[in-house]
């Protein structure tokens, strides 16, 4: 998935890099706090609480 970026919207690989990293530390972020990792579960609040804690 992370070619798909690179490749077709052009991004750098530092960039795709980055995203990768920040999106595995919400799993976790998700993970440690109970919370569901399903997309469609996903809430607002959750969102500006992972901001909250970096």
């Amino acid at each position: 998935m992370c070619f798909v970026y690179r490749d077709e919207k052009n991004y750098s690989v530092n960039t795709v890099t980055s995203y990768e990293y920040d999106l595995q530390l919400f799993l976790t972020f998700l993970t440690d706090h109970g919370c569901s990792t399903c997309l469609n579960e996903i809430t607002k609040t959750q969102v500006r609480r992972f901001i909250q804690y970096l």
